[in-house]
């Protein structure tokens, strides 16, 4: 099986026969990245607003755990409903979380409830926390300045895979191409990674020569995916098909980024820093922690 929106750790530690694969970062490498962002930064406090969800809970777990076994220490961890909703009060949960003043608050909810609590916080008379904001890489998306205020969200900080970004910008002309501009938004987190994980499965069935034999498809995706090999991506498949034909060994780079797969079937794609500024999610530093 090959995952694209899937990071949660079990994913990859309970196969016990190699038999699932990810495009997608798993919860561990997000949630120390951004543990590791904010020590750098200098943070030395650190309190986590969660949600109920095996995915947020995952990335939360992994960034209080690093911050901690860095010398940070986790001031509170906040947990509520991972769905959205019109009467829960965010706003406790927000002072609840700013208890103390922590230097950083470390965000991971559903996209919508992490509107809702941006805009808590942007509230008169809630409590405003003073220290910087992280948010998790799901709320790395034009609706955070575009609901709460490009003012408002100025200086909030991130961490989501680095990409890749010529491969990054074929995918999304062969989408308008094939849609035009009206069938969806391609820029959505995990479209990329989607978009790999089917082209990553095309190639290794055509490396194997089957569709069915899983030992030969598992052996397949490592070695089109993995260097070494002729490097090819986006909007280069029948040069692929015609490589792997001639018998010569490919390498593919996606258009999330680097796709190489670990002996547990993970990706380990470096980290980019982003902030907010003026309402674009401007890259600061790409890394690894």
């Amino acid at each position: 099986t090959l995952a694209s929106t899937a990071g949660g750790v079990q994913l990859v530690t309970d196969d016990s026969t190699d038999s699932w694969f990810r495009t997608t970062d798993s919860v561990t490498l997000e949630g120390n990245a951004t543990a590791r962002a904010a020590l750098d930064k200098g943070a030395k406090t650190m309190a986590v607003l969660v949600g109920n969800n095996p995915y947020t809970l995952g990335c939360a777990g992994a960034a209080a755990a690093y911050f901690a076994a860095n010398g940070g220490t986790v001031t509170a961890t906040v947990q509520f409903p991972y769905a959205p909703s019109a009467t829960y009060d965010y706003a406790a949960d927000l002072a609840s979380a700013s208890a103390g003043a922590p230097d950083a608050i470390y965000l991971v909810p559903h996209p919508a409830v992490g509107i809702s609590f941006l805009k808590a916080w942007t509230a008169a008379g809630t409590g405003r926390f003073s220290g910087r904001w992280y948010l998790n890489e799901d709320l790395s998306t034009p609706a955070i300045p575009a609901n709460v205020g490009v003012a408002a969200v100025e200086g909030i900080r991130g961490v989501k895979p680095a990409g890749n970004a010529a491969a990054y910008a074929t995918m999304l002309a062969a989408f308008t191409a094939a849609y035009g501009t009206t069938a969806g938004n391609p820029t959505i987190p995990r479209v990329a990674e989607t978009y790999d994980a089917v082209y990553l499965m095309a190639l290794a069935m055509v490396q194997a020569g089957t569709t069915t034999d899983v030992d030969a498809l598992r052996t397949a995706l490592r070695a089109v995916a993995n260097p070494p090999g002729t490097v090819v991506g986006p909007g280069q498949f029948a040069q692929a098909i015609a490589l792997i034909q001639a018998g010569t060994d490919i390498n593919y780079e996606g258009a999330s980024g680097t796709c190489d797969f670990d002996d547990q079937g993970n990706v380990d794609p470096p980290m980019a820093e982003w902030e907010l500024q003026s309402g674009n999610f401007t890259v600061l530093r790409t890394f690894s922690p």
